[in-house]
């Protein structure tokens, strides 16, 4: 080891721990951080007849990075790994189960001789590990607050919820009575008087069923996972969360319910909390306004549903006709516990949890409007084809498997939606959901895609029309069909066509979507 170490021992000043070997794994010189690396005294290293009694990795690793590096002239890298050290590199024996978290790079000098650097990860991994730790102690930590203040809000709501439910309970009551005194008499002339006896405690207690239905749904630690839903859908079921409250204030509560549908990948008792308390923002307003103004104004609060195209998303807008905010506090309406109520009348969490929840969404929202006539909150939310791309390429980099295939998925449909996500998710996919065909032949321009499956009986762009734009784009990404029984005659005349590559038939299961799937890659495969 000796008789050609003299070049070698500028190394021993790199903080770094290297070896030179020969091609048969003989150690020919190593640094003095080498040494410290792996504990071992000199005495063993010159004594050892192989790298492998210092560093105990596989053959095969070590011998193809060689032979990658001889073949090429070049550097050639590992990726990272856990190395253990031989039980025997120390006069202490060390156990064999210490290991450090590295990677190795060869650097060739000839074609028998190669310097091995460590690069040791040990630390950095330590750091990953216990940042992910708190990462995820902040996770419940705002999971905590977000589910606090969902029950703050249904404590404040509970007082006329609780009149909600009892006025349905009197008509039961009241009818329940009256069928049992017509019950008593053995011939019941008075069917008719039954029959709507009957009805009414039917449809009384059907409506104390939805209002607690409701508020376990509301009242719900909601889970990360984000769906594709109708938001008019959730605006609606957050409007019957604080109906009472708003009649009982004689406060009106109206929503400019659009034609189409709103489509759009959120976790829906999030968003059905947000809307929730900015609806019980407006109301507070407006109570108080009719306390302290002389004049009577009617409250009104205005939904507004409404696609920006300007900036490429979804607007929820809430629009109150009360006092409007004091320019001095709206730069803090947001902040955690910044509250103009009594402390037994609220937290200062709702504005700020809200915010939160959008911002986990890809969105925003802001005060977008206030004044001495009233205020606007405006919720953005990303298109569905924008935040179902995020949540594919967050699950690309989670899994890091190459192997993952991103399937875009045309429908008007929000249940087909999920349902597909699903099946794709649990085979290893990801997937894209969109309800437009024009803005899903823009995506196509933007992202590359692995497959489209496309509806199509769909309002503004059928199947048809749908391929024959994607075959002007590419002629090269499979296309599969994904329809009813009453349109497989458009299949068969369009799969010559426009290269139709398969067809799903609804109703459809798991093992229908994946087999056909998988028949159309191993088909591309062979192309």
């Amino acid at each position: 080891m000796q008789e050609d170490t003299q070049p070698f021992q500028l190394l021993d000043a790199l903080f770094e721990p290297i070896v030179i070997i020969d091609d048969k794994f003989k150690i020919i010189y190593y640094n003095h951080f080498f040494s410290t690396f792996t504990k071992a005294s000199p005495r063993i290293i010159r004594n050892a007849q192989t790298i492998f009694k210092i560093i105990n990795v596989e053959e095969k690793i070590l011998q193809t990075l060689l032979a990658t590096a001889s073949a090429n002239n070049q550097v050639a890298l590992s990726q990272e790994m856990e190395i253990k050290l031989a039980s025997d590199a120390s006069e202490e024996n060390l156990a064999p189960d210490r290991q450090v978290h590295a990677s190795m790079k060869v650097i060739p000098l000839s074609t028998t001789r190669y310097i091995l650097c460590f690069n040791v990860l040990s630390v950095e991994k330590g750091l990953h590990r216990k940042y992910r730790e708190k990462l995820e102690e902040l996770k419940r930590a705002h999971g905590q607050i977000i589910q606090a203040d969902k029950l703050a809000t249904l404590g404040e709501l509970s007082a006329s919820i609780a009149h909600e439910i009892n006025n349905p309970l009197a008509i039961a009551m009241g009818h329940g009575e009256i069928l049992e005194r017509v019950l008593e008499n053995e011939t019941i002339q008075e069917r008719e008087l039954v029959d709507n006896a009957y009805k009414n405690i039917s449809e009384a207690l059907q409506r104390i069923k939805t209002i607690v239905m409701n508020m376990k749904s509301f009242a719900h630690k909601s889970e990360e996972k984000k769906q594709y839903h109708d938001l008019i859908s959730i605006i609606d079921k957050s409007m019957m969360l604080v109906d009472t409250p708003f009649r009982a204030a004689g406060i009106d509560l109206k929503f400019e319910r659009p034609v189409d549908k709103f489509i759009t990948l959120v976790n829906r008792i999030e968003m059905e909390q947000v809307i929730v308390n900015l609806l019980k923002n407006a109301l507070d307003a407006l109570r108080e306004q009719s306390t302290i103004s002389a004049a009577h104004i009617h409250g009104i609060v205005e939904i507004k549903l409404k696609k920006n195209k300007q900036d490429e998303c979804l607007e929820i807008l809430v629009i109150d006709n009360g006092p409007g905010i004091p320019e001095k506090i709206q730069g803090e309406i947001f902040s955690p516990f910044f509250t103009t109520k009594e402390i037994s009348e609220g937290t200062g969490l709702g504005l700020s949890v809200s915010s939160k929840i959008v911002e986990g969404h890809h969105g925003k929202l802001q005060l977008t409007k206030s004044s001495n006539e009233g205020s606007i909150f405006t919720v953005q939310l990303p298109l569905i084809e924008v935040s179902s791309y995020v949540a594919s390429v967050n699950a690309l980099n989670a899994s890091n498997d190459a192997s993952r295939k991103k399937i875009l998925v045309v429908d008007d449909e929000e249940k087909i939606l999920n349902i597909l996500s699903t099946f794709l998710e649990e085979v290893g996919h990801t997937m894209i959901g969109s309800t437009d065909p024009s803005e899903a032949l823009e995506m196509m321009d933007k992202l590359e895609m692995d497959l489209i499956i496309t509806d199509y009986n769909m309002p503004r762009m059928n199947g048809h029309d749908f391929a024959k734009n994607v075959r002007k784009k590419s002629n090269s990404i499979p296309l599969i069909y994904l329809t009813s029984s009453q349109f497989l005659n458009h299949f068969q005349e369009d799969r010559q066509k426009y290269n139709i590559a398969g067809l799903i038939l609804k109703p459809f299961s798991k093992e229908d979507v994946t087999t056909i799937i998988d028949g159309v890659f191993k088909e591309a495969k062979k192309k």
